[in-house]
């Protein structure tokens, strides 16, 4: 008899102890829960990547260049895409025309272009008689499980000297 009054007043403590906890507590569950979800997807807290491809011009003919796909987002995860650079390097009188950065989606939505500026930095010292072009651009793009990344322009080059390098730098955040 003893035993189960003790049993008794221990069960009836501790639902007094939940229910006052329920009543005092609702603001303090809501911040906790607040700040998992807002950590959720901060930067430091994620997988950081970046990526890069190389696309070079065929010689005999003006070209299309391509890097396709050169990154997949994984299953379970979003890509955040922060910055996209590309350098190009051509032989003086050549161009670098419509560079984009390309998110295709996974699914059947159509893809997102993003069109880069590059700048003229004039003849690079590394490679002999070739011209620099580069372009340096923050974005904020959200690319889901499945998407693949792609860069492309065109050159007039037939000499198959234009080289292209592209690259992104993002982190990853788990995606339901």
């Amino acid at each position: 008899m003893q035993f189960a009054k003790r049993l008794l007043m221990g069960a009836a403590a501790v639902v007094l102890v939940a229910v006052l906890m329920m009543l005092v507590s609702p603001k303090t569950a809501r911040a906790v829960v607040a700040t998992l979800i807002r950590d959720a997807d901060n930067p430091g807290r994620a997988t950081q990547v970046s990526a890069d491809c190389t696309a070079t011009s065929q010689s005999g003919f003006a070209t299309f260049l391509n890097c396709s796909p050169f990154y997949t987002v994984p299953a379970g995860d979003r890509l955040v895409i922060q910055q996209v650079d590309t350098n190009c390097f051509t032989l003086p009188g050549n161009s670098v025309v419509h560079p984009k950065f390309i998110v295709e989606p996974g699914n059947a939505s159509p893809p997102v272009p993003h069109n880069i500026t590059l700048v003229d930095q004039g003849v690079d010292a590394e490679f002999v008689n070739a011209i620099s072009l580069a372009g340096s651009q923050s974005v904020n793009y959200f690319a889901d499980p499945g998407s693949t990344l792609v860069f492309s322009g065109y050159t007039a080059d037939t000499t198959g000297s234009t080289v292209c390098t592209m690259q992104f730098s993002g982190y990853l955040i788990s995606y339901p």
